[in-house]
């Protein structure tokens, strides 16, 4: 395989995308209190409003950059709102500046679970901007790799890790000879299996998010088991998205079954 394909291949994993950030803050937030403001940015996070989120905890970090929850927070939401750029320069600086916030998380914590897993999703953020650069991917896919298993060992509970990794091992797990040898310790010990069986805790972990239904699809079709991959599409597309993520998975989801 190629190195483009070869590529593409791993990279397709990540699920990591959004509405983008546009939204302003209100003038009337700057008046708010820090507390305030989390709370309005905690709001907006339930509401699945991540633009105005990533912008309120952008005001919660003038007030105090040390401020842990709101870095690790805006580290994720700037992984998750870069769709909005055509321009793959605007994309990268986007991304850059979220893996900034993840970095000081980290700096502030790094025996937290959240600070991992906002690294992980900072950098896999970073792989849809690495062009055709082979060696960038891989590395960038090792360090996603150690983080996500660093959150888990935090926190065997995490969902969000649960899914990111269980998706590593779904699309690296069943690499021929020569694409294992290019991937090194990336694909060391991944497997469809392993895949399938963590999917299995983000579902139910969070059983209401239609990613970790297609993960756990994904995984059991390359394992042969079209029941059963037919049976995780249809729950998928039994539940309301919540966001563009959501969305989008659940269209995946849709052909994939119009498929087996």
């Amino acid at each position: 395989m190629g190195g483009v394909a070869f590529t593409k291949s791993i990279w397709f994993f990540i699920f990591l995308v959004g509405s983008g950030l546009g939204s302003t803050i209100c003038k009337a937030q700057e008046a708010l209190t820090k507390q305030e403001l989390l709370e309005q940015a905690a709001a907006y996070e339930a509401s699945f409003d991540r633009e105005d989120a990533l912008a309120t905890y952008i005001e919660v970090l003038k007030q105090d950059p040390k401020h842990y929850e709101a870095l690790w927070k805006t580290a994720v939401l700037y992984s998750q709102t870069g769709n909005k750029y055509k321009s793959k320069d605007d994309k990268k600086a986007h991304y850059e500046k979220g893996l900034s916030y993840a970095k000081k998380a980290l700096a502030v914590d790094q025996n937290m679970y959240t600070s991992h897993y906002a690294m992980a999703v900072s950098l896999g953020a970073l792989t849809f901007v690495a062009g055709n650069n082979v060696s960038r991917m891989l590395d960038l896919g090792k360090q996603v790799r150690k983080h996500t298993e660093k959150a888990l060992a935090l926190n065997p509970r995490h969902a969000e890790s649960l899914n990111i990794l269980a998706a590593m091992h779904v699309r690296l797990g069943d690499l021929n000879y020569i694409e294992r040898t290019m991937a090194g310790d990336l694909a060391k010990g991944m497997s469809i299996e392993e895949g399938l069986n963590l999917a299995k805790k983000a579902i139910a972990l969070q059983p209401q998010n239609i990613e970790y239904y297609l993960t756990a699809a994904r995984a059991s079709e390359k394992l042969g088991n079209k029941k059963e991959s037919r049976a995780y599409l249809q729950q998928a597309l039994q539940l309301q998205p919540r966001h563009l993520a959501e969305a989008r998975a659940q269209k995946r989801c849709e052909e994939m079954l119009s498929q087996l």
